[in-house]
């Protein structure tokens, strides 16, 4: 009987202190201030979404000519320190490898993410493989040992190559705010 009371007890408490998952709100707050984190000018439109793990964006090219995407020098800064990228179709064991430029057409639109080359990892086991490990931490036990991030920088540094120029794309983004994610259940997905 005790046995049981120990165990239903140990069980309990492990449920208390269980890990959440949490998200974060982005504003740009350079080159202009935008909570939808949109960006247009002459040139160019693009919009991001900040992910878990990589940093999703759309760039539209409203040139008549075609522009170009340097993914080598591309990166991002996260609390003042910089790291490589990573884009779409970059294999996980060539990621420190060079990446050649995504050419976009005038008129056209791409969707592409950034890595963080150093949050990838491989580890070994049953449950191993390639891992990708978040922008920001999304576990806690509660909100309150997150809510120091509020205030901390993200930056995305995105040259184009427009003819022979390079043109330098530096967005910087605040978060903003903390929030427990929603759990979403797989039949909620597919009805």
């Amino acid at each position: 009987m005790k046995r049981v009371i120990i165990v239903s007890i140990l069980g309990i408490l492990s449920m208390t202190v269980q890990a959440k998952r949490f998200a974060y709100i982005f504003s740009m707050v350079h080159p202009v201030a935008s909570n939808e984190l949109v960006f247009c000018n002459d040139s160019i439109e693009i919009s991001f979404n900040m992910g878990e793990t990589r940093i999703k964006f759309s760039l539209y090219n409203k040139l008549n000519k075609p522009l170009k995407v340097d993914w080598q020098s591309a990166s991002v800064v996260i609390a003042g320190e910089a790291f490589s990228v990573a884009h779409i179709g970059t294999r996980y064991f060539k990621r420190n490898e060079e990446q050649i430029p995504t050419t976009v057409p005038p008129g056209a639109t791409i969707k592409d993410e950034l890595l963080p080359t150093d949050n990838v990892y491989y580890r070994e086991g049953d449950f191993g493989g390639w891992k990708e490990e978040p922008l920001f931490p999304v576990k806690a036990r509660k909100i309150d040992m997150l809510k120091h991030l509020v205030g901390t920088s993200l930056d995305v540094y995105i040259p184009i190559i427009v003819g022979n120029r390079t043109h330098d794309y530096l967005f910087k983004f605040v978060i903003t705010d903390v929030y427990r994610k929603k759990k979403v259940i797989v039949d909620e997905i597919y009805n």
